[in-house]
């Protein structure tokens, strides 16, 4: 696990600045709520992120092992995304949006994530939960954006 961990750290660090370019143009800034900002290694097959002090987990082992730049990245979009959204659209603050604001989240990400702009980057496109996929595929072709689309797996 710590030879992971190095690994993992090494090449977040070659992509990082990258990544903060990509989120500065989505979000047109370069503010990032207050936080530890700390991945940690999980044996688990999931990868929860924690928005009150913005931890988050990444596979202690994957079979592509620059995949795990798309899982940072992937959790690091979801503490963006969320401060903009509760921020701007306060209304929905509540527990009973929780679910809403995540499904909105993950697709959310599945777009940005699969534009050609950040494959470029990470060299690999983030899975889509199937749920998803409609939606996705409603929003590409009513807005006229390309992406990519992969099933969650």
């Amino acid at each position: 696990m710590k030879k992971n961990l190095v690994l993992y750290s090494k090449n977040w660090e070659k992509l990082e600045q990258r990544f903060y370019l990509l989120t500065d143009r989505l979000f047109k800034n370069k503010y990032w709520p207050k936080g530890k900002y700390i991945a940690y290694l999980t044996i688990w097959g999931m990868y929860p992120r924690f928005l009150e002090d913005k931890t988050f987990q990444v596979p202690h082992v994957h079979k592509e092992k620059k995949y795990v730049n798309v899982v940072i990245a992937h959790e690091m979009l979801h503490f963006k995304f969320y401060d903009y959204f509760l921020k701007n659209y306060s209304k929905y603050n509540k527990r009973k949006n929780d679910f809403l604001i995540w499904h909105t989240s993950e697709i959310f990400n599945a777009i940005v994530q699969n534009m050609p702009s950040w494959f470029k980057e990470f060299g690999a496109m983030v899975k889509v939960y199937p749920e998803h996929k409609k939606v996705i595929k409603r929003l590409q072709e009513k807005h006229n954006k390309k992406a990519f689309l992969t099933e969650k797996s």
